[in-house]
């Protein structure tokens, strides 16, 4: 049977029981996923295992094993040009180092992931939603005027994409940052 049929097989099993909040089940075949990968040398799927795992890690609490893990995968979006994901992980980052109370780490990679999405055509609603992260940053150390920049910033975007949910949600957020 062909290599690659048997790891995408493991990882989509440890995505399904993933869904079913069975980590156990998940674990053991994203482990089995992860063997074909390494031993096929398979550089994007070690990445996207990695990823999951440090995924899992951040469910359980396990932040610095997270980041470790998170680090090895950026550098690998990094060295095959996957920018737009890239700036994804470095959001991911960010929720890490907010969950460890680190908020100005986090910022600095919260704007790092945007300036990375501002480079790319397209992604007006996911730079506005890096905008409400910052803001929310600016907000927990204490600068509120920055915050309320960002959260302007936002709007605009939201308005000018005519998503009137995501507009609702963060007016109210910045009528919350006047408080």
């Amino acid at each position: 049977m062909c290599v690659k049929v048997i790891w995408s097989a493991y990882y989509n099993l440890a995505c399904y029981y993933d869904n079913k909040d069975n980590r156990d089940s998940s674990n053991y075949y994203l482990k089995k996923a992860k063997e074909k990968y390494i031993e096929s040398n398979h550089e994007h799927g070690i990445m996207i295992v990695q990823h999951f795992e440090a995924g899992n890690d951040y469910y359980d609490g396990n932040y610095d094993s997270a980041l470790k893990k998170l680090a090895i995968v950026m550098v690998t979006r990094e060295k095959r040009k996957e920018y737009s994901n890239l700036a994804y992980d470095y959001s991911f980052k960010g929720l890490l180092y907010q969950s460890k109370n680190y908020y100005k780490l986090a910022l600095e990679n919260y704007i790092q992931g945007f300036k990375i999405l501002d480079t790319i055509k397209g992604q007006e609603y996911d730079k506005a939603y890096f905008l409400g992260h910052i803001a929310s940053m600016e907000t927990e150390l204490g600068n509120v005027a920055k915050a309320i920049e960002y959260e302007k910033k936002s709007i605009k975007i939201y308005e000018q994409l005519d998503y009137t949910k995501q507009q609702a949600f963060t007016k109210t957020r910045l009528a919350n940052s006047y408080t």
